[in-house]
């Protein structure tokens, strides 16, 4: 009797123990859903100033009531909100269910960090509805490990008023042993995608768009001196470089001055052939944009990087200088007017787009109180003084799934260009965040609706957040990127930043702070390196062509025949085929001696100089140059270039002395030259001071006889 009671009690205390270790499971997430405690566990912001509240009893709950009675500025600014109160995995199924009428507004529910900057893990979007409805969301997962209070639900009720009603929201741990068809849901939540359905329909479209749209044939036709057809000739196909822009934005401070980083500066001519410069050509950061802009358009000019200028109007005056604001509104405009063609002048050559307009949808305030005028003559002022440059609007919210921000754009963009403004292109800015993540198949379809405009799109913004998931981040990556690469009114993407170390959103970037790829550098390096360059090498058919489709951009051709060797170039552009003749010639001589190298003869270690040299060749071929930089390094072969012009190359000395510099040329046949005679160049042991520098940089702009007294002093 004792033995069976003992019995019975062990088994009553092991049933507890199992019902108290999965009771976290099911228990709820949230307390008080049913409001029958009023608002403990709860807040509501706004109340006093946009909205009241009230309950309505029904038998076993409270409906709450909440009356919206002043415009919010902002969707978040009337907000019911509740901390987990417990914790949750990766891996647990949720359940979220809750009653709610919403007649004037859409209702966003989301999941967003307790506490700044907001992070926002899940973003729904409930339709306005006259009538209660009751919502069932399952969550297939979470983004992260949450510990209770680390993160909140939220239900923002938008920018009307009206009276919406809100009532049994339940929220559960289901945790994973759940079979989620099972639960009936209205919508299943990805912890990535949301509501979107993921499926693989797009990738096989978009791969065979690819195809079509960023490739043209180039025939290489090779002859000897009598115009006869070589066959069997090795020609190797590389491509140097790529005509579709793949960019970033980037820190000017460090291209040149205290802040100098040249493993940044290298990193970006290694990876990107087009730049935005993310500060400091905006009008609010005018006072500091020198010299920080003149280093990086100097740097990009030596290398023919191109510039996307952002931005010359961002129309609120938070993104506008102080003084600014309080100016009546006929000042205001001929300031704004005056800056532009300012800007416009300045940089007249330097850029290749400008977002003229960037974010007038939501930063709306001075051209609302100057006039849709104001916009129109912006454009207009900035086409007179920079007619080269192709004028974008500039917004977000484009490429992920918001049809009423995508309607404003259109409908904007196509009322400027109705009453006369040179709107020309369209930038998307791409700024992507976990949980409403476009898939690729929908990230096309909004692509399509903004191509509506029949302007080039250019991704001007891209950064993707995945919550520190990098694997996922890679795998998203390369297929985002595949489904924009395929699109054909999608010219160029460019990141807004790249590395851990000069980045908004940190855990975005493709490279760590210690310069080590993560998956998605990796991936973005796969993809402009391998899957979307072309490197072949064929063989000369009896008619002595080669035929092959190549991705557009520059290539170096190197024909091999016996003992002879040619290299040419030639660039592979859109709507046309290319076609290079390569004739082998029985006699040949090399070029001449390369003149001494001419530039600076003293500098400071760690800084980049120029130096300038040239040489004709007695055939007329193209040649090439190397350079010997006297400290160990050589340069890569530069070229081809014309008999007789001049080569240019930079270099960086890391450590003090004295070196002595000499280039050697060779021909397209490779045939090489004589090295040059040796320039000596001197690193001294101080370095000098760089506001100095910085002034005497400013004195050579201004009076340019100063840099003809130098180079005398040089030569």
């Amino acid at each position: 009797m004792k033995k069976k009671a003992a019995f019975s009690i062990f088994l009553l205390f092991f049933s507890s123990l199992v019902y108290v270790s999965n009771a976290s499971v099911y228990d709820d997430i949230i307390y008080n859903g049913n409001f029958n405690d009023g608002l403990d566990y709860w807040y509501l912001g706004g109340v006093g100033k946009y909205c009241n509240y009230s309950f309505i009893p029904e038998a076993d709950y409270n409906i709450l009531q909440i009356n919206i009675f002043t415009e919010p500025e902002r969707f978040w600014y009337v907000q019911l909100i509740q901390d987990y109160q417990i914790g949750v995995n990766e891996e647990d199924i949720l359940l979220l269910t809750f009653n709610l009428k919403n007649p004037s507004n859409d209702v966003i529910v989301a999941i967003q960090d307790n506490g700044e900057p907001w992070y926002k893990y899940v973003w729904i979007e409930i339709n306005q509805s006259s009538e209660t409805m009751n919502y069932r969301i399952a969550f297939d997962g979470s983004i992260c490990n949450w510990d209770a209070h680390e993160v909140e639900l939220c239900f923002f009720f938008g920018e009307n008023t009206g009276i919406f009603e809100i009532s049994n929201i339940s929220f559960k741990n289901l945790g994973t042993n759940v079979d989620i068809e099972e639960l009936n849901a209205d919508m299943v939540c990805n912890p990535f995608f949301g509501t979107q359905e993921n499926t693989d329909d797009w990738r096989e479209p978009a791969l065979n768009r690819i195809e079509e749209i960023r490739k043209s044939a180039l025939i290489v036709k090779c002859k000897d001196s009598n115009g006869n057809a070589l066959s069997g000739v090795k020609v190797h196909i590389n491509q140097t470089k790529s005509h579709f822009l793949f960019g970033t934005a980037v820190n000017a401070d460090y291209f040149g001055g205290d802040e100098y980083n040249p493993t940044y500066v290298k990193k970006v001519e290694e990876l990107f052939n087009v730049i935005t410069i993310e500060d400091h050509l905006k009008w609010k950061f005018m006072e500091w944009a020198h010299p920080a802009v003149d280093y990086v358009f100097e740097w990009a000019e030596e290398r023919n990087i191109p510039v996307h200028g952002h931005c010359l109007f961002w129309p609120s005056y938070k993104h506008c200088p102080r003084w600014l604001q309080g100016l009546p509104p006929d000042k205001v405009y001929e300031s704004v007017i005056s800056h532009v063609e300012n800007y416009t002048q300045e940089f007249k050559g330097k850029v290749i787009h400008w977002d003229v307009i960037n974010e007038a949808i939501t930063c709306n305030e001075i051209w609302q109180e100057c006039g849709i005028e104001l916009l129109v003559d912006c454009y207009i002022t900035a086409k007179e003084n920079d007619p080269d440059a192709l004028l974008m609007y500039n917004d977000y919210d484009l490429l992920s799934n918001h049809p009423e921000k995508q309607e404003q754009v259109i409908n904007l963009v196509n009322e400027l260009k109705g009453m006369g403004a040179p709107v020309e292109g369209l930038g998307i800015q791409g700024h992507l965040w976990v949980g409403e993540l476009p898939t690729p198949a929908n990230a096309l379809k909004n692509l399509d609706r903004m191509a509506t405009l029949g302007l080039p799109i250019y991704i001007t913004e891209l950064d993707i957040g995945t919550a520190e998931h990098w694997d996922f981040h890679a795998e998203y990556f390369t297929d985002l990127m595949t489904a924009l690469f395929s699109h054909p009114s999608v010219k160029g993407i460019i990141q807004w930043g790249f590395w851990e170390g000069s980045h908004w959103r940190p855990d975005t970037a493709l490279y760590n702070l210690d310069w080590t790829p993560r998956p998605a550098g990796l991936a973005y390096e796969n993809l402009i390196f391998n899957e979307w360059r072309t490197d072949v090498i064929l063989y000369t058919n009896v008619t002595g062509e080669v035929y092959h489709n190549c991705f557009h951009g520059d290539y170096e051709v190197t024909a091999s025949y016996e003992n002879c060797t040619i290299i040419d170039t030639i660039s592979v552009l859109p709507g046309s085929n290319a076609s290079l003749l390569i004739t082998f010639v029985t006699e040949n001589e090399a070029p001449n001696k390369p003149t001494r190298p001419s530039g600076p003869i003293t500098g400071e270690v760690g800084k980049e100089y120029a130096y300038t040299t040239s040489t004709t060749d007695p055939d007329g071929d193209k040649v090439y140059y190397k350079w010997d930089w006297g400290d160990g390094s050589y340069s890569n072969w530069l070229g081809p270039y014309n008999s007789g012009e001049i080569c240019e190359a930079s270099h960086i000395w890391e450590e003090k002395g004295n070196y002595a510099i000499k280039v050697i040329s060779k021909d397209v046949h490779n045939v090489t030259s004589e090295w040059s005679d040796s320039l000596l160049i001197s690193m001294p042991k101080q370095a000098m001071n760089p506001l100095f520098l910085q002034l005497l940089e400013r004195l050579v702009k201004q009076f340019p006889i100063l840099r003809q007294i130098f180079s005398f002093f040089q030569s």
